[in-house]
């Protein structure tokens, strides 16, 4: 290969990068409004160095025919054209020059930013502001491209939905707090009671539920807990009465929710307005009873979309996950409340919808036999202590 065509193909290499490098600081300008002076200015210079380049690679291809007609080639590897015109390549040019340079460093879009001192964009996150901060940069080779390569803390991103650019960053791990458990002593359970009382009032007032009556119902469903952590309230609360009597107390309230529920359901067809029995769990127990609730509105969306198939899978897995699943493991009191779910489903919400499996394991729920024998035992066992503690 000659000198001319040397040339030509290092005018051609170096017409790509200039493309490039007027490509990419036409992005920068759209997408970064606070460089794009810079930007412009790049851009300015790529568009005269294009035209230089273009020039020369002109003047080559008239040297090339004047060559191929016999025109003496010069040692130094110039071409004479014309008067006062040369073409010159010089072969061992290795120097690298930044801005309009012929040979400039070619770069992304992302790399271009992170240059030029150490400078590094970052992103505000609540006014999406983008600020220079001077921080240290990793190196980054010309051809490293966002595409090539996994994204690195310093690259920046465009984001296109809200028309900002976005830097990565090494967001810090901010310390989480774990809550401390506070046992459930009278005054937590007092409290409770309360606000368990207070949010469902008018429901349970229109089924002549007493005070009383709620705070059996919400001493049954944390029974295992009181009987750990606070035996002599749950004495206290079950004197005077036989264990039959307390459960049968406890029963009222599940039947008053379970009939509100069905009022609600039948004139709605909507789950917004039942009453929540997690809202009187306490402790870890409370998110299981939340999961109840979930599957019961899955449920009742299947049903909504008149899906017979559909809401015997969801049931289904709800029976599965009470008989082997995480909810198998519920507190024996928190399995007995559950029977407001299980019958606001199975009577009320899915009852034109199960097929015969789902809905004889659903009566075979509903007797609560599991549950009830333990919960006596328990019962029985706190007043036990309580009068051993008391001689």
């Amino acid at each position: 290969m000659n000198n001319i065509d040397k040339f030509m193909d290092a005018a051609n290499r170096m017409l790509d990068e200039e493309e490039q490098k007027k490509a990419v600081a036409a992005n920068e300008k759209a997408l970064y409004g606070e460089l794009k002076e810079q930007a412009a200015d790049r851009e300015k210079a790529a568009r005269a160095t294009i035209k230089e380049l273009e020039l020369a690679k002109l003047h080559a291809e008239k040297a090339q025919g004047t060559y191929a007609s016999g025109e003496t080639l010069k040692a130094d590897g110039t071409v004479r054209v014309a008067p006062q015109e040369e073409v010159v390549y010089v072969e061992n040019e290795t120097t690298k020059k930044s801005g309009s340079g012929v040979s400039g460093f070619i770069a992304g879009a992302a790399v271009v930013l992170l240059l030029a001192g150490g400078w590094k964009l970052y992103k505000e996150a609540k006014e999406g502001n983008i600020e220079l901060s001077s921080t240290s940069t990793k190196n980054i080779t010309e051809t490293a491209t966002p595409e090539a390569r996994e994204a690195q803390t310093g690259d920046v991103t465009h984001d296109y939905a809200n028309n900002e650019a976005v830097v990565i960053t090494e967001a810090p791990v901010a310390e989480v707090e774990t809550p401390i458990y506070e046992e459930l002593t009278n005054d937590n359970f007092e409290y409770l009671v309360a606000t368990y009382a207070d949010m469902y009032n008018e429901a349970y007032a229109k089924a002549n539920v007493s005070t009383e009556d709620i705070t059996e119902f919400v001493a049954i469903a944390n029974v295992d807990l009181l009987a750990e952590e606070n035996p002599e309230l749950l004495s206290q609360i079950a004197a005077g009465q036989t264990k039959e009597e307390f459960l049968n107390d406890a029963a009222k309230v599940i039947g008053a929710s379970v009939m509100h529920n069905f009022t609600v359901w039948n004139a709605t067809h909507s789950t917004e307005g039942f009453i929540r029995v997690s809202d009187a769990i306490y402790g870890e127990q409370r998110e299981q009873m939340k999961k109840i609730e979930e599957y019961t509105d899955r449920i009742a969306a299947a049903v909504n979309q008149g899906d017979k198939d559909l809401v015997n899978q969801i049931v289904s897995e709800f029976l599965t996950d009470l008989n082997s699943g995480s909810l198998s493991k519920l507190d024996d009191g928190v399995g007995f409340v559950a029977q407001v779910n299980i019958a606001t489903i199975a009577d009320g919400i899915a009852r034109n919808y199960l097929n015969k499996e789902n809905f004889d394991m659903f009566q075979i729920l509903k007797t609560s036999e599991k549950y009830v024998s333990n919960i006596f035992t328990v019962i029985d066992r706190c007043a036990e202590e309580t009068k051993t503690y008391s001689r």
